[in-house]
């Protein structure tokens, strides 16, 4: 485990990276949805966002910088949502 509280984990392996977040789930309300979220990792943001855009992905949060990443997000068809983050999460902070 490389990180951890009580409502967040960080695992990896090698490359692969599994964030776990705690969240209640009492029923299947789009809000809770929305609380859930899977973050996948990219070399270059821009372009992925670019491809995204090409192909008429609809992205709820264009690439942006925090102070721990730069990241993308978006809803999949079941209003969960997906994260795309540069590089590893909790090793890439911008600038």
């Amino acid at each position: 485990m490389e990180q951890s509280s009580p409502a967040f984990a960080l695992l990896r392996l090698g490359e692969v990276t599994l964030g776990l977040l705690r969240t209640r789930l009492d029923d299947a309300s789009l809000d809770t949805r929305r609380s859930i979220h899977v973050e996948f990792t990219t070399d270059d943001l821009d372009t992925l966002y670019a491809q995204l855009q090409a192909r008429g992905v609809s992205v709820h949060e264009p690439p942006h910088d925090a102070p721990w990443e730069r990241a993308m997000a978006t809803y999949d068809p079941d209003g969960y949502k997906v994260e795309f983050a540069q590089g590893h999460r909790a090793h890439n902070q911008p600038g």
